[in-house]
């Protein structure tokens, strides 16, 4: 498992969100904002498991975030958990660090676009 934080863009399924909100704009951008914060809170408590060496908490982090991601269609999170949730089940904690390095950046890159959308 060898993530590059930077590597992996933003992936949105958006015929799955547009599924999800009956094809509601305001709802798939309120989703998105709902999903946006539960992740920033995740991050913080994936990198509080990690300092503690807490696989069996990373694993299911991992699901967690697995299942929350692809429910609204964020691929590329959806993706990074499923490592995440593996690196935990194997007590990998390097690998860990890798996903939560590139959950960061996916986070900043769904705040980024949120904030464009915001804006106008």
């Amino acid at each position: 498992m060898n993530l590059d934080p930077d590597g992996q863009p933003l992936q949105i399924d958006w015929e799955r969100l547009s599924q999800i909100s009956d094809e509601d704009e305001e709802f798939q951008l309120e989703l998105l904002n709902m999903l946006a914060a539960d992740v920033t809170e995740q991050i913080i408590i994936i990198g509080s498991a990690i300092e503690r060496k807490s696989s069996k908490e990373l694993q299911e982090l991992g699901h967690y975030l697995k299942g929350s991601t692809a429910n609204v269609g964020v691929e590329s999170m959806a993706s990074i958990a499923k490592q995440l949730e593996a690196a935990g089940k194997a007590e990998q904690f390097e690998p860990a660090k890798s996903c939560l390095a590139a959950l960061t950046t996916q986070q900043h890159q769904l705040l980024a676009y949120l904030a464009t959308k915001a804006a106008g």
